[in-house]
């Protein structure tokens, strides 16, 4: 992993084991997904979150929604849908800044 790659991963999961265990399986030598992520606001333990309570650890889909570009409307149905994981990602919103397209704070 070249020094851009790592320091991207290392800021989008903080010192964070499963975010980082998570970009490095769904592929950490592809720049354009873990961009993606970048820019959809999504860091640390949103990235677990989503990898584990979202997708069951279905790291193809997980794939597979960054590609099609489908991962946002996801969670959003699920953050309508499912009181629990809403209340999980409210609890992480509240420590870290608001997650906002376009990786701005």
């Amino acid at each position: 992993m070249d020094e851009s790659l790592k320091k991207l991963v290392l800021d989008l999961c903080g010192g964070n084991p499963g975010c980082i265990r998570t970009l490095a399986e769904i592929g950490a030598e592809r720049l354009d997904r873990l961009v993606k992520i970048r820019d959809l606001g999504y860091k640390g333990p949103f990235i677990w979150l989503i990898r584990k309570d979202l997708l069951g650890g279905d790291l193809v889909r997980f794939g597979n929604l960054l590609d099609n570009d489908e991962l946002e409307a996801v969670i959003e149905r699920r953050l309508e849908e499912d009181e629990n994981f809403a209340r999980q990602w409210r609890y992480h919103e509240a420590q870290f800044p608001p997650r906002m397209k376009g990786g701005e704070v």
